[in-house]
Parts: structure tokens; sequence; C-alpha cells
């Protein structure tokens, strides 16, 4: 089989050693599962990509993504907000404190 080198995050690459140990699989092996599971979610039934980029543009709620939506969604919003910058850090820090003084609590808000 062919291989090809790619770069990919720590978190990711330590998250990947440790399910590969848990499951008993290489760092390779684990790794290439995560990628047939996450293209079975892109080829389910139902799966609506258009969905998940109108979600992460803040043109519909999360809350209206099917649970393989939303599976996506997360991780991608995860990783847009491991980009943010400064400003953008700053706006959702200001928008948590908001919520809290209304009584919402902001880690449950679309769970």
């Amino acid at each position: 089989m062919a291989t090809e080198s790619v770069r990919l995050s720590r978190a990711i690459l330590g998250q990947a050693r440790k399910e590969a140990g848990v499951m008993s699989r290489t760092l390779q092996a684990q790794l290439e599962h995560w990628a047939r599971v996450g293209q079975a979610i892109e080829n389910a039934p139902g799966y609506d990509r258009s969905k998940v980029q109108d979600a992460l543009r803040g043109h519909i709620s999360p809350d209206e993504l099917d649970p393989y939506e939303r599976s996506v969604y997360d991780i991608e919003h995860e990783a847009m907000m491991e980009k943010a910058g400064d400003e953008e850090r700053a706006f959702f820090k200001q928008l948590a404190e908001k919520q809290r003084a209304e009584g919402i609590d902001p880690e449950s808000l679309g769970s």
C-alpha cells in the first residue's frame, strides 16, 4: 500500500494515540478508521452538508441539525474556534457573560 505524509495537529495525534491504545490499533490504523467513519457519516442518507455549512455561518441554529450533522458541526466549530483571533475570543467571552447575567448557562446550549 502506498503511503503519504500529512501534517496533523498535536491534539488530533494525541487523541488518536490514546484511542489507538484503547482499541488495540496502530496510530495509522486509528487515523484510517476515523477517516472511514467520517466518510460514512458524510455519505449517510439524509446527511446534508449544506445545513452544516449554514449552521457554521450562523444562518441556522445548530439545533436544527440531525445527530450526524450536529457531530460534524461540533467538530468543525471547535476547529474554527481554535483558529479564532483575539476579536472572536473577546466576542464569545462577552456573549457568555451576557448569557450568564440572563440566567443562561452557556455550556448547556446546543446539548
